[in-house]
This record gives C-alpha cells, structure tokens and sequence, in this order.
C-alpha cells in the first residue's frame, strides 16, 4: 500500500489476512503468496480461525476510522466477521465442501499458475506438491469431523467431492500439468494414492452420514447466500422478483428472435446454431477474436462512459491448453508488468465457438466487466490486503459484471442483432438460477402448481430458460444443489448496481461518475455498496 499512510484498521485488517491466506493455500498462491506447504485445511487451523474472527471483531470495534477508504473496511470487515460468526453457529466453518471453491477444485488451478521457469521454481512447486497428501488428508479428516459433530452435507454434495477426487488422481486429470514437473514417482504415486483414499474415504464415511434432500431449508439458507451476495435479502420477495425478471427477459428475447426473422427463441438459436458462418473454428482465429473485441470494447468506454487508468488499458485474451470449465478474468499482477487477461477453454477452438453467445462473456469478463473492477482493485495503491485480496462477494462483482452486459447493450455496443439475442440468452439463465436456487433449497411450490421444486423440474426449468446444451444444464443444476446462494449472485448483483445508478442519476450525479466512484470502491459486500453514499 503506498497511494496513503496506513492506519490501525488497515494494520489489523492486514492482520486477519495473513490468518485467513494461512488457511487457504490455493488462495494464497492466487494472492501472489508463496507458501511452503499447503497445511492449514484441516479442523484445528479452521477453529483456530473462527476463534480469531472473534477476536478481530472486538478489536475491531475499538477503532475509529481516519478517512473514507477506512469508512469501507470497518464496515465491510465487520460484516464479513459477524457472518463468520454465523457460520460458525450453523456449524459451516471447518471445511469448503461446495463444487466449486473446495480444496480439490482450487488447488490444481492454483498449482498450475505457479512459475516453473527456473530450477528454483520448480523446486517450490514439487515441494508443494509433496505436502498434497497431507493437505488432502487434513480436509477430508475437517469434513468427517463437520459431518458427525456440526451440520452434515448433502449427498449431492459429497458425492461431487468423490468424483473430483478421482478426476484429479487420474494421471490425466486437472493436476496433470502441475504433476508433470514431479520426477520423484514416490511422490506422484503418494498424490494420486491420497486422492483415491480421500475418495474411498468420503464415500464410505461421510456419504452415509449425508443428507438426503440437498435443500438446506429456510433457516439455513440466508447465511448460505449472504456469503454469496454481500447481504441479507428476502427470499420469498427476491423469489417472486426472479420470476418477474425471468418472464421479462424471455420476453426481450423473443422480441430479438423475430428481429432475427425467427417465430421464436428456439428456433432462432437453431438458425444461429447451423449457420457456419457464425461460428469460428481453430485456437489462433478465436484467440484473434477474443483479443480483437476485447480491445474494441476498451476503446469503446475510455474516457466517455468510464475512466480506464492506463493500467487497465491492456488486456490478453487467450485460450487455456486445459480442459476447464468456462471462461475466467485473472486479474494484473500489482506491479503492472502482468496486464489482466480473460481465458477460454481448450475447446473453444475446437469449431464450436460462437461469437454471437460469446461477445456479451467478453463484456462481462474483460470489459466493462472483471478488468475494470477487479483490475483496478489489484492495481489500487490506497487498500489494504483484505480489501485487495479477499473483500467483496459475488453478488458485487458478479452483479458489476451482469450490469456491464447490458451496460454495453444500452450503448448499443453490440453490432450484430444475434449478440443482443446472446446477451438476452445470458440474462435470461441468470434470471433463472435466482428462480431454480431459491425454489430448490426453500422447497417452495412450482409456479402454477404440481408439487414443490426438485431436481427434474429444476433441470426442466433452467433447459427452457438457455440454449445451453443438456450436458451444461445438468451441471449447473448440480452445482446450485451444491452451493447454495451463489448461482442468484448475478441476477441479484445487477439488480442492486441498475437501483443503485438510478438513484444517482435521479440526484444529478452522471453515468460515467457514478460508475468511476462506485468501482473505486474496490470490491465490497453488496450492502456496503448500496449504504455507501456516491454523491459528491
């Protein structure tokens, strides 16, 4: 932090990173640390922790804020501390078992964004990949203790965990690459035994123990989504807006269908679907592509719609050699020298790629989306490490990010009728999930009768909402059941960002200041941000 002098609150908030980091090694290689071995997953560093947000809290509550950058952290931190508490409580805190920030989803990724240039990188590498084992061994032991003593997991959710497990033993697998640099076979078999233990373990220990319905339920599920969004909401009200947005958005989406000289959506995204002329084939023309419009989009918002500092006005778009899931922002390196990029998978230049789906992901990844919001944060010189490193939620960025879309729909930056029905295909998933996720864990009756929601009528639900293929449908069904309150982040997020610019512009603030002071916020919870005040 060099733009201010650091106070007391950011010394202590500095504090509690190091704590959190110390107990998240994935994260921690994300951050830009280096830590020796990948402890720190299992119960006791957890409790540890949780006994920690405790005490941070009431030393954080002695402090007097200085200036407005404090203002921020006191609030946010405080909020982020007592929700700790809460799940603490719900008997949540002693092991990530969700499909998608767990140990085994996070590690691989984070393992293979280390450097491997010199010797010396690749002795840190293959020394942390020798304490896999062990980390891997002290999580699954967090989450039988979790099971048998404090709030058990789903089925679904465990039985998630098992195959990630044994997808990653594969020699194959996601930890192939980072494995590849491990000459000492003792220590790639021990890896690939661990996995396969750990396995074996969740599926004849824990999966008895597992609940049957994957619905967490009406008291649950608030702390399970305010992780998520930032803040607290009504579900039933939040509920009943998603089927008003989602009826909204199928609606646009028709209206762009018949601009497109189709009767309907379907039959819209099949004319799209068979037309070889929309889709680009091989990685170096998607890659092309991907860099192309990603620059035209900077281009497009500096200095007009939005301030982008210079350190933002670099950004590589790039397809990933391994087979993950779907496109990700990885944000600069704080020094600068490493410019923001967005990343697709290896498929994507496999002659499926469909420019008119994926302009509106370029928006919301790159910009005005991600770069812009997470970027600046990296680069910032005025925050502390929470506030650059582990502050926010996903209803803020995920919700600045939706918000982007249409953001540049309004400009009327997409050039080609089908990217808007692209973009409305996007809207009207999102609007989906807040309907499915929301109807699933509260176990609430089905629009129009027939029973309450379930898996079936949630895949039913989410394969008439997107032109998405089966395959990813029943994967994000899976995923919603797994990870309760995240998936509505998005639609839940821009909601708060479109009220909030509202407001602004009803008060004379413009468009371009009120986005320039709200991303200077950094990230934030979603109810830091809507209780922060942006007029001058």
């Amino acid at each position: 932090m060099t733009g201010r002098a650091p106070t007391p609150i950011d010394a202590l908030a500095d504090r509690w990173t190091s704590r959190v980091l110390a107990c998240a090694p994935a994260d921690a290689i994300v951050a830009g640390r280096r830590p020796a071995t990948l402890d720190g997953l299992g119960a006791g560093p957890r409790e540890d922790l949780a006994d920690h947000a405790a005490r941070t809290l009431r030393e954080l509550a002695r402090l007097d804020p200085t200036d407005d950058v404090d203002e921020v952290t006191l609030r946010d931190l405080a909020a982020d501390l007592r929700l700790r508490a809460g799940e603490r409580e719900a008997g949540l805190h002693l092991a990530e078992i969700d499909p998608v920030t767990n140990p085994l989803a996070t590690l691989p990724r984070a393992l293979g964004s280390l450097p491997r240039a010199t010797r010396d990188d690749e002795a840190r590498l293959v020394a942390l990949i020798a304490s896999l084992p062990r980390a891997v061994d002290d999580w699954t032991d967090a989450i039988a203790h979790q099971t048998a003593t404090l709030a058990a997991p789903s089925r679904a959710q465990v039985s998630t965990l098992v195959a990630q497990a044994r997808a990653l033993a594969r020699e194959d697998g996601p930890l192939a690459s980072a494995l590849g640099v491990a000459e000492d076979l003792a220590v790639l078999d021990s890896v690939r035994s661990c996995l396969i233990a750990a396995a074996a373990r969740l599926e004849e220990t824990v999966l008895p123990r597992a609940r049957r319905s994957a619905a967490v339920g009406p008291d649950l599920y608030p702390v399970a989504a305010e992780r998520h969004l930032g803040m607290r909401i009504d579900a039933r009200e939040t509920y009943a807006w998603g089927l008003e947005a989602l009826a909204a958005a199928t609606s646009a989406q028709t209206e762009a269908a018949h601009e497109l000289g189709a009767s309907s959506i379907e039959e819209a995204t099949a004319v799209l679907a068979e037309d070889p002329n929309r889709h680009l084939e091989g990685a170096d023309r998607v890659t092309a592509w991907l860099q192309e419009t990603a620059e035209a989009a900077i281009d497009a918002v500096t200095g007009t719609h939005l301030t982008v500092a210079p350190g933002l006005r670099r950004l590589t778009a790039r397809i990933d050699p391994a087979k993950r899931g779907g496109a990700f922002y990885t944000p600069p390196s704080p020094d600068g020298t490493r410019p923001g990029a967005i990343t697709w998978p290896a498929d994507a230049g496999a002659g499926t790629f469909a420019p008119w789906r994926e302009r509106t992901t370029v928006h919301h990844e790159g910009v005005p989306g991600h770069h812009l919001q997470m970027g600046g944060t990296a680069l910032a010189r005025d925050l502390n490490d929470w506030r650059a490193l582990l502050a926010g939620s996903a209803g803020h960025s995920e919700g600045w990010a939706l918000y982007a879309e249409a953001f540049m729909d309004r400009l009327g930056l997409l050039p080609d009728p089908a990217d808007r029905f692209g973009m409305l295909d996007a809207l009207r998933f999102r609007a989906a999930r807040v309907v499915i996720d929301i109807g699933l864990h509260l176990g609430l009756q089905r629009p129009g009768g027939g029973g309450i929601w379930d898996r079936d009528h949630a895949r039913a639900t989410l394969r008439r909402s997107t032109s998405m293929p089966d395959a990813f449908v029943d994967a994000e069904v899976d995923r919603y059941l797994g990870w309760p309150g995240q998936a509505p982040a998005y639609a839940i997020g821009a909601r708060v960002w479109h009220d909030a610019r509202d407001a602004a512009l009803a008060s004379g603030i413009t468009e371009r200041t009120f986005h320039d002071r709200a991303l200077a916020l950094g990230s934030v919870r979603l109810d830091t941000f809507a209780a922060t005040t942006l007029s001058p």
